[in-house]
């Protein structure tokens, strides 16, 4: 399976604030903390498909146009990014939940495929580890896929699931990879239930590191859906 990705760099300006609550101003300066954030520049990795899931390479920059808040954005660059080699940091949750139903060794049976069948030799590859309020870094980048097999194999279930916490600082460490192109790829069956952080304040976090993050959820009830 090769992944056609289209990469657009457009330039826009957000600025966010504090929340304004309905004391003074003078109660707002003292008991209110305002953060402001810039960001200048936004990557968006876009892949197209067609109606019958097929992947449409042959697009050009006038085929896309950027939108945000109803306002036009302009394109500042536009590349196709088919050859890049990938740093892919796989976050896996081996929470004692995913002991159940045979959930972890499903994601290690896919993660195994996936670096022996799918990865090329250049792409590089990472194992993050998380259960009872920890994350692991099990195996670093490497474009070797050994130690990631090996530390996989060895992987079994234990503890509390604190998925938001470890959603929140995974980026961080995706981004530390070689290669520019780089994604986070997160396993879990989605039943936290250690967390300090909320879902909210996870993805807040997430947001501000330029690294993508996709999700495969393992019977996953409804009532706990990501």
């Amino acid at each position: 399976m090769k992944s056609k990705v289209l990469v657009v760099f457009i330039l826009t300006s957000l600025a966010v604030l504090g929340p304004a609550g309905a004391a003074s101003a003078q109660e707002q300066v003292k008991d209110q903390a305002s953060h402001e954030y810039v960001v200048r520049a936004i990557t968006l990795a876009v892949t197209v498909q067609d109606s019958k899931g097929r992947f449409v390479n042959n697009l050009v920059e006038k085929n896309f146009t950027i939108y945000e808040n109803n306002k036009k954005k302009p394109l500042t660059y536009f590349m196709h990014d088919f050859g890049s080699p990938l740093s892919l940091t796989v976050l896996l949750d081996v929470s004692g939940s995913m002991a159940l139903d045979n959930k972890l060794a499903e994601c290690k049976a896919a993660l195994r495929h996936l670096a022996t069948k799918l990865l090329r030799p250049r792409d590089e590859i990472a194992l993050l580890i998380f259960a009872d309020g920890q994350v692991e870094v099990a195996a670093r980048h490497a474009t070797d896929k050994s130690e990631f097999l090996r530390v996989l194999d060895k992987t079994e279930a234990y503890g509390q699931t604190a998925l938001n916490d470890a959603v929140g600082v995974s980026p961080e460490f995706a981004t530390r990879a070689r290669n520019e192109k780089r994604a986070l790829l997160l396993l879990t069956d989605g039943i936290d239930n250690d967390s300090a952080s909320t879902p909210e304040e996870a993805l807040e976090v997430a947001r501000r590191v330029d690294v993508p993050i996709y999700t495969i959820g393992y019977k996953i009830p409804l009532s706990e859906q990501i």
